[in-house]
């Protein structure tokens, strides 16, 4: 993005980019790497934060109305890592119910695997699970209406496919991947390029057969990087 080249300084006269570096850094300077200083782990509350709480969180979610008023939202990353899962990937939400969106959040994630040998497709997942009704990516989809809402997952264990297989992600396969992710948002602009991987995708999953099966099932517990939700006071 800051780069002197032609494609760099392409993003930044068609896009404006949005970039929180961390939303809990009350927490981090603990040791924590999903709470805040509340001890609450902020992307499991972003249906209903509290200001004196989650003040990032209410923080970022005005900033986002403020900005769909004033332009049209594109695209929406959260950047995790993941405690679990191999490989880089990405979470989205499903819109198979209505036929003109249909396999629209998955054009994306299938032009940035074509573009980075570090991401992985099939262990994508794109189900909208009422145990994740509080993260990031189910709400700005909810609420702002935007399409491509993303959790963007590194795993702590590297890959396990490629030419990186067997190898832990250092900064630089890390600083790569993000490249990779800024050409492809180039690429997808392009009208023939996002008609060729949408017909890819539609004879992956063709209309009369489930497009979840491919990398998800009920009993992916990965929860958007880590553990659900704790049990509030009260819950069991």
């Amino acid at each position: 993005l800051l780069g002197k080249s032609s494609k760099a300084a392409s993003l930044r006269k068609r896009f404006l980019f949005k970039i929180v570096p961390m939303l809990n850094p009350d927490g981090v300077v603990l040791g924590n790497y999903r709470c805040g200083i509340a001890g609450h782990d902020l992307n499991r509350y972003w249906n209903v934060p509290q200001k004196d709480l989650h003040p990032t969180i209410v923080g970022i979610k005005n900033l986002i109305k403020r900005l769909s008023i004033e332009r049209e939202l594109v695209m929406t990353t959260d950047l995790h890592g993941h405690s679990r899962a191999m490989n880089i990937f990405m979470y989205g939400c499903n819109h198979d119910g209505d036929p003109d969106k249909r396999l629209q959040e998955r054009v994306f994630p299938l032009l940035l695997e074509a573009n980075s040998p570090v991401f992985k497709f099939s262990s994508c997942h794109f189900k909208v699970k009422k145990a994740k009704a509080g993260c990031a990516r189910i709400v700005v989809w909810k609420e702002a209406k935007i399409v491509k809402s993303y959790t963007m997952e590194a795993s702590f264990a590297g890959a396990n496919h490629g030419a990186y297989a067997g190898k832990h992600f250092t900064a630089g396969i890390l600083m790569n991947m993000g490249r990779d992710w800024c050409l492809s948002i180039l690429q997808y602009e392009d009208q023939k390029q996002r008609a060729k991987i949408k017909r890819r995708l539609e004879e992956m999953y063709p209309k009369d057969t489930h497009v979840e099966e491919e990398g998800e099932s009920d009993e992916d517990d990965s929860a958007d990087s880590a553990e659900e939700r704790p049990p509030g006071p009260g819950e069991k």
